[in-house]
């Protein structure tokens, strides 16, 4: 009876080492695959380099700061308001009345030195 109850033991210590191997390997396996899905996600994305740029316009008859915005501002920026504050605050303008003729410095982003199409 002795023998048998050792074997027992004997094959529950061998059961018991399989499972913890297992749950070793199988979390081994978990976190490659969480850290190789990440680098294959990461480098799914491409990356966009943007450069600031400035130009200089001349506003043209009955031409809003909201016109403006329209031609010139991109994703770089949070909202239409946060570009309209930015050319504001280049040309020290204080309203928001700009004149037909009046030279303005526009900020815009590119992902390449050429001016946008306007």
């Amino acid at each position: 009876m002795n023998e048998r109850r050792i074997r027992q033991l004997e094959r529950r210590k061998e059961r018991r080492k399989r499972k913890i191997l297992f749950a070793a390997v199988m979390t081994g396996v978990f976190l490659l695959g969480l850290a190789c899905g990440r680098c294959i996600v990461s480098a799914s994305k491409p990356q966009r380099t943007s450069y600031k740029h400035y130009k200089i316009i001349r506003i043209a008859a009955n031409e809003t700061l909201w016109d403006i915005a329209n031609i010139y501002m991109s994703e770089e920026y949070g909202s239409v308001y946060e570009y309209i504050r930015e050319v504001k605050e280049i040309n020290s303008i204080n309203g928001c009345n700009i004149l037909y003729g009046q030279r303005l410095l526009v900020p815009y982003y590119s992902t390449e030195t050429e001016l946008p199409n306007t």
